[in-house]
């Protein structure tokens, strides 16, 4: 049963059609009725009730035209356009599916058989005198056929895109193809009791899986755990959820795994633009414009940095100048920047603080230091930043705040000084509640946590050896620092990039219990919430030798010992 198009003089009539199997043969059975009376007046058209041949009886697809008042069956055998069918007697014009079956059909002892159909999307001159379609058999076999219904044989050609590689059941659908993969068409195929996958076919091009739909059908058994009860084990302990569910599925011999069902959140690429300096882009920010409805891309190179404007309404992409980005400077290098609330934009780079906005009445400033910016993280949301300098005696840390109003802007140092013995490489920030914390990366990879109050600014809390920590000979620098918060949790995971190229995973928890070895902290810190490295790293390697993952455990770390 199907909907059909009605003649085009009767734009307001609707028509139905129903292929019914009866006893003694298939018959077609049409009904039509005025939209504007409802549903209540439909009565069979003259030419309904029609018998098909034989061999058209029980049909495994009905495809409905959508430009003429036509029909397609698909049979085990044969493709049938009818023609006509308002006429007492239809026209039938058939062509054999005759192809080429595999020898052994794993599914089945019988031959797999056609079993879902698509329309692909053609451009509206195109459609105008053709309704093409592409069938899908079991075995993952494709078939085009071009219905040009200015011809006489309708049929008017069709050949085999490919084999997509799966068995398929009737999850069949197809839409255009995006033009970074090259246009054609993309296939979405839902896999009979196996992996399905988006396929990307382009013209005289054999179909190519692009992103596979994961199937874990039949489920033949499922297992409920609390990973918090298994905190022994480092493969069923999971800190992130409580409850996992793991199954037993697949359909035989070389298709069965046990499988854990998660949920999470999936990102796709969305727009790709060519970037020719992008050999030498070593950090991106993105800066949002709301007035102009763009979004502007700050790009920090060697030497100096660019800016790339990306329009939301029609997705275009320009390179931004230092009239549309006033008061960025695009002649140096940029070491942060970000939005603040109300709108401000700052800019650190390696002699100077600039804050401006995209509105041309907004103020902005623009303030030089003497001593080289070698690192700084923004922390937004209380209108912050921190700088690492590097001065002739050593390094150093300092804490500002931005104030502004409606015609001046202030950046002013709030409280004193953290002097290091090493360079400041990175530096990122995080918050448990009222507790903010700033952690610094140094060229021999000591990671300092320190404390961030609004008041009284920083306080070296406590310092770490990456060096040690890792059993490493040699000392590992810190190129980069992120810092994750677990929903709901006081535990958050530090990323730490090497510039060996390797990547080393923390956990820091916040522990407000007096710290009874506080090593190398200060007396009246006793009392404070203390950060606390707990023991879990992983180092993913870079090498093109493959994928190395270590995992140890060691008593919990305080902060300036072990």
């Amino acid at each position: 049963m199907d909907f059909l198009p009605p003649p085009a003089n009767v734009k307001t009539q609707v028509m139905l059609l129903l292929i019914v199997a009866q006893r003694n043969g298939t018959y077609m059975h049409l009904y039509s009725w005025d939209t504007r009376l409802g549903l209540g007046n439909a009565k069979p058209s003259r030419c309904s009730g029609q018998r098909l041949p034989s061999e058209d009886g029980h049909p495994l697809m009905l495809i409905p035209s959508t430009k003429w008042t036509s029909f397609i069956i698909v049979t085990e055998t044969e493709i049938v356009v009818y023609d006509d069918i308002l006429s007492p007697h239809a026209k039938r014009i058939n062509l054999p599916l005759t192809d080429q079956y595999p020898p052994k059909y794993e599914n089945s002892t019988r031959t797999p058989l056609w079993v879902q159909w698509t329309k692909p999307s053609r451009h509206a001159v195109y459609n105008k005198t053709h309704d093409d379609i592409c069938l899908v058999r079991e075995d993952g076999q494709m078939r085009y056929y071009i219905i040009d219904r200015t011809t006489p044989t309708k049929i008017d050609a069709h050949f085999r895109p490919g084999n997509l590689g799966i068995n398929v059941d009737t999850a069949f659908a197809s839409m255009e193809g995006p033009a970074a993969l090259g246009g054609g068409d993309s296939f979405i195929v839902g896999g009979d009791l196996t992996d399905g996958g988006v396929f990307q076919c382009i013209a005289k091009n054999a179909p190519i899986c692009t992103q596979i739909i994961p199937n874990i059908s039949p489920v033949h058994d499922m297992l409920t755990i609390n990973s918090h009860d298994h905190n022994g084990s480092k493969a069923l302990r999971d800190p992130d959820r409580q409850e996992r569910i793991f199954v037993c599925s697949g359909r035989g011999t070389g298709h069965t795994a046990v499988s854990e069902i998660r949920y999470g959140l999936e990102a796709q690429v969305g727009l790709t633009a060519d970037y020719n300096d992008l050999s030498s882009v070593s950090q991106v920010w993105t800066l949002p414009d709301t007035e102009n409805g763009r979004l502007v891309f700050l790009i920090s190179h060697a030497q100096y940095s660019t800016a790339m404007s990306l329009y939301l309404t029609d997705l275009e992409l320009e390179v931004a100048d230092s009239e549309s980005c006033r008061g960025i400077d695009l002649t140096t290098p940029t070491i942060a920047a970000a939005m603040l609330p109300g709108g401000l934009i700052v800019q650190i780079t390696q002699t100077a603080v600039n804050v401006t906005a995209f509105s041309p009445d907004a103020p902005a400033i623009s303030n030089s230091y003497p001593s080289r910016i070698v690192a700084a993280v923004i922390i937004s949301k209380l209108r912050m930043f921190a700088m690492g300098f590097e001065r002739p005696t050593g390094f150093e840390v300092r804490l500002f705040r931005v104030s502004s109003n409606d015609s001046t802007i202030k950046v002013e140092q709030v409280g004193e000084a953290i002097e290091i013995s090493q360079a400041p490489t990175a530096l990122s920030s995080t918050d448990n509640g009222p507790t903010h914390l700033v952690l610094v990366g140094t060229v021999s990879g000591l990671l300092l946590i320190v404390s961030l109050e609004e008041v009284a600014g920083l306080r070296l809390v406590a310092e770490h050896s990456l060096t040690s920590l890792l059993k490493c000979p040699e000392p590992c620098t810190i190129s980069s620092l992120a810092i994750l918060k677990r929903a709901g949790g006081v535990e958050r995971g530090i990323l730490c990039g090497l510039r060996t190229g390797s990547l080393v995973c923390l956990t820091m928890e916040m522990n407000a219990k007096p710290t009874t070895n506080p090593g190398k902290l200060p007396e009246d810190c006793h009392n404070r919430a203390q950060p606390m490295i707990n023991t879990r790293y992983l180092t993913f390697k870079c090498a093109s030798t493959g994928f190395d993952s270590r995992a140890s455990s060691w008593s919990h770390i305080r902060e300036c010992g072990s």
